[in-house]
């Protein structure tokens, strides 16, 4: 008679039970990991039943070498490895034991055809000695190989890592067979890549709010959280901010004003347009050699900002969110905007030769600087139709 198929809360309970005795096990034996504790006489042979005699579970295993696929790659479909990093993530202290359990079960049945994925992304500019939690994921201190420089100098950049666990779209299938159509993977990776960029968009404009300086960002590792694999993309062109970082050394990031600036970004309803200002905030004062490219960068920051092209539009939208300037100290944002364009203007469209372009940078990004952390307030008083905050700037 075949077994009835295990309930949520039997799996659950075993899991529990094989959490408990690893902890006895390492508790006796500080040599004990959690890869030999699952070696040793099968130690999770029960939860593997269990989990086996799920229906779902059970067709994905049935499957010749069954693989699963989300963007980027596979990996294959393994029970053990699962329950390993399972237990890993309940001995960092990531979730409770029972919430950890119940993500673990819909990681392996792939529930409403998503997995989560680990997401790091490493960013170059700044370094935190511990980590950091922040309100839409973490920060950890970056190892050589999260830099791929295991043959580098001795002197590296400082650097980050941004980490965040995000649901991907999946499909199991088996060795040799893709169940994926081309444009079902098109669709999963532009998925994939768009929850990933909406947690990273949001540092980056956190940063932006709090730190003001070079920060680069690109290499980005993925890897199904229940799984020990990962699989790397986008290799940080190293030499731009290793060679052009401040004169007198990269400044502290003061944790305190990152958090402080986090914590509002967070009620920020849609991000998107702040994001891309502060990217291109970053690669002018980051990535450029030359003032002219910078200006650019701010220009098409403030385009994104204001969301029009019109520069009578921009003008009054930018005002209208920075304020007028400041009389007494000669900032007047109005003509310095049309300084700003006017000068932009010139040099994409090759009229003559503009003069003090690198000043006229300084007074973009400062334009800049200034709306983005004004935009950051516009819009979580907007979303709850009351006063600006102004704790981000």
């Amino acid at each position: 008679m075949t077994p009835a198929p295990p309930t949520d809360e039997e799996i659950i309970a075993e899991l529990r039970s094989l959490h408990e005795r690893f902890v006895v096990a390492a508790s006796s034996d500080p040599l004990v990991t959690v890869d030999s504790f699952l070696q040793y006489n099968e130690t999770d042979a029960e939860v593997t039943g269990l989990l086996g005699r799920d229906p779902v579970i059970a067709g994905y295993l049935a499957l010749d070498q069954p693989i699963v696929h989300v963007a980027g790659g596979g990996v294959g479909y393994d029970l053990r490895a699962a329950i390993a990093a399972f237990l890993r993530r309940v001995q960092g202290g990531e979730r409770a034991i029972d919430e950890e359990a119940k993500g673990l079960l819909r990681a392996l049945r792939l529930t409403n055809g998503v997995v989560p994925v680990r997401v790091r992304t490493v960013l170059l500019g700044f370094s935190v000695e511990g980590p950091v939690a922040l309100p839409f994921g973490q920060l950890f201190p970056a190892t050589r190989s999260d830099l791929a420089l295991p043959d580098a100098p001795e002197q590296a950049p400082p650097a980050s890592v941004f980490e965040t666990v995000v649901d991907a779209p999946a499909a199991v299938g088996w060795a040799g067979l893709d169940p994926w159509t081309a444009d079902a993977r098109e669709h999963a990776e532009r998925a994939l890549a768009e929850a990933a960029d909406e947690p990273l968009g949001r540092l980056m404009v956190s940063l932006a709010c709090s730190y003001a300086n070079p920060v680069q960002e690109r290499m980005v590792w993925i890897g199904l959280l229940y799984s020990g694999s990962q699989v790397g993309g986008g290799a940080i062109p190293i030499g731009s901010a290793w060679t052009s970082g401040p004169a007198m050394g990269y400044p502290t990031l003061e944790l305190d004003r990152l958090a402080q600036a986090a914590a509002v970004v967070a009620r920020v309803p849609d991000i998107t347009r702040i994001a891309i200002a502060a990217r291109r905030y970053f690669q002018a004062i980051t990535e450029r050699v030359r003032p002219a490219d910078s200006l650019i960068d701010y220009v098409i920051a403030i385009e994104a900002i204001t969301q029009t092209s019109h520069g009578g539009v921009q003008r009054d939208r930018l005002v209208g969110l920075i304020g007028p300037g400041v009389p007494e100290l000669r900032v007047d944002n109005a003509a310095d905007f049309k300084l700003v364009k006017d000068t932009r203007n010139a040099i994409v469209h090759s009229r003559g030769r503009p003069t003090n372009v690198a000043g006229v940078a300084s007074v973009a990004r400062r334009l800049v600087d200034h709306a983005i952390s004004s935009a950051v307030r516009e819009d979580v008083a907007a979303a709850v139709d009351g006063p600006g905050d102004q704790s981000a700037g």
